[in-house]
């Protein structure tokens, strides 16, 4: 529900930067200010007693696993997981409006358009993640929200017409939707006897982080081949992370890495033990 209301307010906050951006590209900054009241609003409603989350007892794990241990107080393969989610989902819209650009489309409106297709496939995804997970591990929704990311993204980078990267961002949007549910239900899976609160700032955190350190890494290759060549080499990297990660390495408590897919057989009991076994 918390993915799928950020991307409802995405859905109305867009139209609004493109109409706000004809009176000047500065203006749209003036949007933040919508968080005022919602400060406010946290201030006053929430109880700042309730320091933890609590945790229904079936989805207690008895020890933490390897992989959700910390070095110096930091889980690096939580952070990991949500810099790599976070990546994924949002760093397309730092170079869709230049892809756009290059397709002629110079419109802020437009542009901001072209970007909403992603919140509301995003939207719709998100929405229905309770029913994915009653089919799916978490390692099996990782995979396919990254394989089917990575293919939209090839799809978005190649696209040459305003109406095909409207198509190829719900598609897109559908996919990536998946990503920040998931990682939060596997940083709060994971969690240590700290709490799943920790593990879920440690996951959203990184996150949140995940574009502005992939648009550092990509801005090399959208300066040699344009906003379409930084949106393929997205595409390949979530491509890359669907078949590697998720595929060949296999995380136990003992090894504390991803899980290997073909380890999910069908019939096999599903719990919160088997789950994460499987991721």
């Amino acid at each position: 529900w918390y993915t799928f209301a950020a991307a409802a307010g995405a859905f109305a906050i867009i139209p609004l930067s493109g109409v706000i951006a004809r009176t000047g590209w500065h203006n749209v900054f003036l949007l933040y200010a919508l968080a005022l009241p919602i400060l406010l609003s946290a201030a006053t409603v929430l109880n700042p007693s309730a320091r933890e989350l609590s945790r229904p007892e079936s989805d207690t794990i008895a020890a933490p696993s390897a992989f959700s241990r910390a070095w110096l107080g930091i889980p690096f393969a939580l952070v990991a997981v949500g810099l790599v989610s976070g990546a994924v989902e949002n760093t397309t819209h730092i170079f869709l409006p230049f892809r756009l650009t290059e397709l002629g489309e110079t419109s802020p409106s437009r542009i901001a358009h072209a970007v909403l297709p992603i919140a509301i496939g995003g939207a719709a995804s998100a929405f229905c993640y309770g029913y994915v997970r009653q089919k799916l591990s978490i390692a099996s929704t990782f995979l396919v929200a990254f394989l089917w990311g990575g293919i939209s993204l090839l799809w978005l980078g190649q696209a040459a017409s305003y109406e095909m990267i409207i198509v190829a961002g719900i598609s897109l949007g559908l996919a990536v939707g998946l990503l920040a549910p998931n990682a939060n239900a596997f940083a709060a899976a994971q969690a240590g006897p700290a709490g799943p609160a920790r593990s879920i700032g440690f996951a959203r955190g990184a996150f949140f982080a995940g574009a502005p350190v992939a648009q550092l890494l990509l801005e090399p290759i959208a300066s040699s081949g344009g906003a379409s060549a930084a949106i393929i080499a997205l595409g390949i990297f979530s491509l890359l992370i669907a078949v590697w990660p998720l595929t060949r390495l296999r995380m136990s408590g003992r090894t504390g890495v991803l899980a290997s897919v073909a380890s999910l057989t069908p019939g096999r009991t599903r719990s919160r033990h088997s789950e994460l076994g499987g991721l």
